[in-house]
């Protein structure tokens, strides 16, 4: 088997760390129109890099995406025989593919290139690949690994079937990794990152002796998930950038790389962030100025006179454990500042976190319906719940 060459991702890892900042300090209309016309553009980094930070800290996108990321990888698969007829032959080669596959799915080794604590099989793949469906792709590096097969028996070989698949699970795609099976969730749905681009294992073709095959070292792998703006797409493709600054890619080699491809909703998300952080911030100096009443000491005393510094004193400790003594010509007011009826921003707050939630759920699946005025919980019915992430996950 040929050895694939492997670009500097742990290098880049490292260097990436070292150099990191956080997009969302600086970040106003203005600039997120620049990151959301370079995205467009095929220049990922800047846009990606606020998209990660976006799903890490908002409340709302940090909840609903886990929930459509973990509801796929949650779900059962299998390896799927496709119909091949009559022909005893071929389907006994299906089925020594199909126990090829199950066994690299089984050894398959999964990680993060900037958290290698972060370490599973097929589950965190899935969960892992699901990451497109926000940030449109999700790329994994693939390091090929030689094993020994472990010896095949001289019958036909079957996998037990998956259990079935729960009411309130849903399914995310169609992922076909060989011409002879399928990875699928059930006979009728089938598990896929709506998207990836693997289409077939480089398997070499089985020998006719069995013996041969019991000897013939199988193929393992290990996975590195990489995040996005280690590349950029300005010629239409996925190229690794090198080094941080490096503003030109190099060509992903083929069979070394995974690219996942999906919807791509957190560009919309980010819009609805900065619609949402504009008035979260006027509605935190809000409470701030105005969240306390004014103080307004009444007093009849001269200006620098004892009783003029009294008054002053008692109204400086007014918030605090207040006491005081006056006379009848002097008094202490409170002075409402408050704008009179409802304030805006809480509905404009409430609107953005629904929009980020329809976005990723394909509608307002949580108890931000309560109360709305139709009902109390969720807004949709669980089939059609399952109905719209199964339909926005397909191809």
């Amino acid at each position: 088997m040929a050895a694939y060459p492997l670009h500097p991702v742990p290098e880049r890892a490292f260097s990436h760390r070292k150099a990191r900042f956080n997009p969302l300090r600086s970040l106003d209309a203005e600039i997120l129109s620049r990151h959301l016309d370079a995205f467009r553009a095929g220049t990922l980094r800047e846009m990606a890099l606020l998209m990660d930070a976006i799903e890490e800290r908002d409340d709302i996108v940090r909840a609903v995406s886990l929930k459509r990321k973990k509801a796929v990888s949650r779900l059962p698969w299998e390896i799927v025989l496709t119909d091949v007829g009559a022909d005893e032959a071929l389907r006994r080669r299906a089925q020594e593919h199909r126990a090829t596959l199950r066994s690299f799915f089984d050894h398959l080794t999964v990680t993060n290139a900037l958290d290698e604590n972060e370490r599973g099989g097929v589950r965190l793949l899935v969960r892992q690949m699901m990451d497109a469906v926000g940030k449109r792709y999700a790329v994994h590096e693939i390091v090929w690994q030689p094993r020994q097969a472990a010896a095949l028996s001289d019958g036909p070989i079957d996998v037990a079937p998956a259990s079935p698949l729960p009411e309130s699970a849903a399914t995310d795609g169609d992922w076909r990794p060989g011409a002879s099976s399928s990875v699928s969730a059930t006979a009728s749905a089938s598990v896929s990152p709506a998207v990836a681009s693997f289409e077939s294992f480089p398997l070499s073709p089985l020998p006719d002796s069995r013996a041969a095959r019991r000897s013939a070292p199988a193929l393992g792998a290990t996975l590195r998930f990489v995040p996005l703006w280690f590349f950029e797409s300005e010629t239409g493709k996925l190229r690794f950038l090198p080094h941080e600054g490096a503003l030109e890619g190099e060509e992903l080699e083929e069979g070394a790389w995974m690219v996942t491809v999906g919807d791509g909703v957190m560009v919309a998300c980010c819009v609805a962030y900065m619609f949402k952080s504009l008035p979260m911030k006027d509605w935190l100096s809000y409470c701030e100025r105005h969240g306390m009443p004014g103080i307004r000491g009444v007093t009849k005393a001269a200006p620098g006179s004892p009783e003029w510094q009294s008054m002053a004193e008692a109204v400086d400790n007014f918030a605090s454990d207040f006491a005081a003594v006056m006379n009848h010509d002097e008094s202490i007011e409170a002075i409402d500042l408050s704008a009179p009826g409802e304030i805006p921003f809480p509905a404009m707050v409430d609107r953005m976190d629904r929009a980020m939630a329809t976005l990723w759920r394909g509608a307002d699946l949580s108890t931000l319906s309560a109360g709305a005025g139709s009902g109390q919980g969720a807004s949709l019915t669980e089939e059609i719940r399952k109905r719209s992430i199964t339909t926005s996950a397909l191809p």
